[in-house]
């Protein structure tokens, strides 16, 4: 056998690769993924990361193959695919000599697929590649995974408080407070499992005539700690051995309902596009964001849950989807907004009930390689250019 070995570098960095044989000498290998055994055995933080416009240079140190067929794949991080579409497959000149190319990293459309915001951070999208090279009738199959960023950059403005503020939001929830007493910084939680938040914390006296928080009562005079995340400002109270979140004063959203698919059917049917988080905060739900709310609420059959996101409490949500958990991913769901609930539970299919809204910008071009078309807030609809073209409708 002649030598199979390859090199890929990025700058001064060398990118390590593993190699496997799909056919050879009319054997069929059943072998183990490529990206499964490379995350076998390092951990995210440990991949190079390649920003998109970065080079990757490959070249082929043995015999020059008759064809190389180079993919671009997004993974979790034990090294499956996160979704079920094609990769994205870049075009392969390997010059006079037939032993190297150049990779131009370019954006990944279907990593706007996510709806977790901690993968449109730097660095948060893991990308495997896969260079599949054929001699004749024989086949081997070259991967190495690396870091990279989402196509596009989700990064919503953060408000943050200062103490002074805080205590403003205080007192306008207890305006006949004796005193509103600032006593220190804290981390928090009110969700499950636990996700700390950090606060500025108050003491509060209030007269027995003022309306006493959660699990203070009978007092002639109330003396209590409440709290003000340092990022957008939360009002938090505690009771009953927990802190719970006000969305209004006086208001408490402590959830104590765990939502059904009747109550999903309601939420789709009465409220449709204007849903906001507000309206659920009477519904059990874990915060699985970072940096904009995305609320999971697990339904009562376990098949499902609804996972909503926004970028405020009080303005119509960016997303509502009805996930299908049953293959345990999260890739298989309709925005309860626009389509038939019911006919999704029952047969697994997508029908529109109400039409999606039109966005300004209709076609967005991504250099020659692909082309996205009709960005809606419900999903994505886009082909790639080259070298075959490919459509995803969510």
């Amino acid at each position: 056998m002649f030598n199979m070995d390859i090199s890929v570098q990025s700058g001064n960095t060398e990118i390590e690769w593993v190699m496997g044989m799909n056919k050879w000498n009319g054997n069929i290998y059943d072998r183990e993924d490529n990206f499964i055994w490379i995350m076998s055995g390092t951990t995210v933080d440990e991949l190079p990361y390649i920003r998109d416009g970065e080079q990757i240079i490959i070249t082929i140190h043995g015999k020059v193959p008759d064809s190389v067929t180079i993919t671009e794949h997004i993974l979790r991080e034990d090294g499956s695919r996160k979704y079920n579409i094609d990769g994205m497959t870049y075009d392969v000149d390997f010059g006079v000599s037939g032993k190297t190319t150049v990779l131009t990293l370019t954006p990944n459309i279907a990593t706007a697929l996510s709806s977790n915001s901690r993968d449109y951070e730097p660095g948060g999208i893991i990308k495997g590649f896969s260079i599949i090279c054929t001699w004749g009738k024989n086949e081997c199959e070259y991967g190495f995974v690396i870091r990279g960023d989402a196509a596009f950059t989700i990064t919503p403005p953060v408000d943050t408080v200062t103490v002074d503020e805080a205590r403003e939001i205080v007192s306008a929830h207890y305006p006949n407070a004796l005193s509103v007493t600032y006593i220190g910084d804290e981390a928090i939680s009110y969700t499950s499992p636990p996700a700390p938040v950090e606060c500025y914390m108050f003491e509060v006296h209030t007269p027995s005539e003022h309306p006493l928080p959660v699990g203070v009562d009978n007092a002639s005079e109330a003396l209590f700690k409440v709290a003000v995340s340092k990022e957008r400002g939360i009002f938090f109270t505690y009771g009953n051995g927990e802190w719970g979140a006000f969305t209004g004063a006086m208001e408490w959203s402590g959830a104590t309902q765990h939502m059904t698919l009747d109550d999903v059917r309601a939420i789709a049917q009465k409220i449709g596009p204007d849903l906001t988080m507000g309206d659920l905060r009477g519904f059990i739900g874990e915060d699985v964001g970072s940096g904009i709310f995305i609320m999971k609420y697990n339904v009562e059959n376990p098949d499902f849950a609804l996972l909503v996101g926004s970028g405020d409490w009080d303005k119509p949500v960016m997303y509502a989807r009805l996930v299908n958990t049953a293959d345990g991913g999260y890739d298989d769901y309709i925005d309860i907004r626009y389509y038939d609930v019911d006919i999704f539970i029952a047969e697994g299919s997508k029908e529109l009930v109400r039409p999606l809204p039109e966005m300004d910008s209709e076609n967005i071009q991504f250099n020659v390689t692909m082309t996205i078309q009709n960005i809606t807030p419900d999903g994505l609809s886009f082909q790639f250019q080259n070298p075959n073209v490919y459509f995803l409708n969510r």
